[in-house]
């Protein structure tokens, strides 16, 4: 992950003297170098979270076994999710409107979305 991170940074360095970019102060480098660095280290801790533990937690029946729960769970991450709080009961078909408006969109999106963004 070291080497990963130390050629990222070396590339970064590459791309800026071709361009001629000796003139920034610590603000713009900051900005260009560091931050693009920080959202790719982001990034690949979220994406490898997806292959290492579990992403995301969802409700499941008590009589799933694992690989149903496995399953369930990244079933769970592809799809848009809602929040209910442990207190609350589970919306039924007829209450779809609380779904809608309680509805996650940007979670599996987030990876994707700071690799883009760097």
């Amino acid at each position: 992950m070291a080497d990963v991170i130390h050629r990222i940074s070396e590339l970064s360095h590459t791309r800026h003297s071709w361009f001629g970019c000796s003139d920034d102060d610590a603000c713009n480098r900051l900005n260009h170098r560091h931050t693009v660095l920080m959202l790719l280290i982001f990034s690949a801790i979220l994406t490898s979270r997806l292959f290492i533990s579990d992403v995301i937690i969802c409700w499941t029946p008590g009589e799933f076994t694992g690989n149903f729960v496995s399953y369930t769970r990244h079933y769970c991450y592809v799809t848009n999710t809602y929040y209910i709080s442990m207190n609350e009961t589970i919306p039924t078909l007829s209450n779809s409107h609380m779904r809608r408006k309680r509805s996650i969109y940007y979670y599996q999106w987030l990876p994707i979305l700071l690799a883009f963004q760097s």
